[in-house]
């Protein structure tokens, strides 16, 4: 049946009229505001740990995967990274980790005000054209902002069919494994209830395929009320500021958490800590046209709002440096 759905989509694309859907608005007419109205944020933040156990039933779904070959600087694992402008970030930021095992190569695929219902690009064809060019064994795909917009315009059944189709492009007739990051909490209330609800639409479709390993960023990021916050403890348990004034992007803190925690995901299956290869980076390549990654750049206190910076690529990343976006708050730009 994979195999089938596959070719279908290689044959002539039949979703495209689906995929691209307008913005939707307000009843007035008004595009829908970032500014309000705005969920309770916590006084009280978690520590790392305590955000893991509350993800944890799905991040041990990595024992579930196949037993993963042995890795070389000559025969490097093949990790596709893909998504929207946060999956942007997410992929810089851990570019950076994957370079100096020196058994990565990563390519990295995103574009700015995408999802599988809302956004300008067929995802579907997008992935077919990935897996073909570059042959990835694991795929780390982010999405579901954008959709969260727009979450009303789309029954279950209409999204479960999109997330099922991609999911069976990245696993492919191989059995590869892919990494399927959920929307995090949004500080909008009326586009939270929309990741919410899309999240549990993933995390089922990810539940029926042992390939799939759904990592949950909603719980990860959220307060003690299962709601938006914009600060929670770092790897090394500090409080700091982990979402963007937009209320929608990671901060640089945020994008490293994700990025570590993504990385640990990997490092469970590939062993990439025990089999890198010091003094032999292996540099990322990002593919153009992907837009603005916010809350990506190279301060120390790692406290930089997203949208406010462009990225510093490392002396060993092949990916140019990302333009700051021209508006932040402008739901087609994340």
């Amino acid at each position: 049946v994979r195999s089938v759905a596959v070719a279908s989509v290689a044959l002539g694309i039949v979703l495209i009229a689906g995929l691209i859907v307008t913005a939707s608005v307000t009843p007035d007419g008004a595009e829908p505001s970032l500014a309000g109205p705005a969920a309770t944020t916590s006084t009280s933040p978690r520590t790392l740990p305590e955000r893991l156990d509350d993800a944890g039933s799905q991040i041990k779904r990595i024992a579930q995967v196949k037993t993963a070959r042995s890795l070389t600087h000559e025969a490097p694992l093949k990790l596709l990274v893909a998504g929207d402008s946060i999956s942007g970030g997410l992929g810089l930021s851990l570019g950076d980790l994957t370079t100096d095992t020196g058994i990565v190569d990563m390519f990295l695929d995103y574009r700015g005000g995408s999802g599988l219902y809302n956004g300008d690009r067929n995802w579907p064809e997008r992935a077919l054209e990935d897996v073909a060019a570059f042959g990835p064994e694991a795929t780390v795909f982010m999405i579901g902002t954008n959709d969260a917009v727009v979450a009303d315009g789309v029954t279950n059944e209409e999204y479960a069919e999109k997330v099922g189709l991609l999911m069976d492009i990245f696993i492919g007739d191989a059995g590869h494994t892919v990494y399927w990051i959920g929307a995090p909490p949004l500080a909008n209330d009326d586009w939270n209830d929309g990741a919410q609800r899309l999240n549990a639409i993933m995390r089922a479709e990810a539940d029926k395929r042992p390939e799939v390993v759904f990592v949950d960023a909603y719980a990860l990021f959220a307060d003690d009320a299962g709601g938006y916050t914009d600060t929670v403890s770092d790897l090394d348990g500090t409080v700091r500021r982990m979402r963007s004034g937009d209320g929608v992007h990671f901060t640089n803190a945020g994008n490293q958490v994700l990025a570590r925690t993504v990385f640990d995901l990997l490092d469970t299956q590939w062993d990439l800590r025990g089999q890198a290869v010091p003094g032999t980076p292996i540099g990322f390549t990002t593919a153009p046209g992907g837009g603005t990654a916010p809350g990506v750049g190279t301060s120390d206190d790692g406290d930089d709002d997203g949208g406010s910076r462009s990225y510093t690529p490392t002396p060993n990343n092949e990916c140019p440096a990302h333009q700051s976006p021209d508006d932040p708050t402008n739901p087609a730009e994340h």
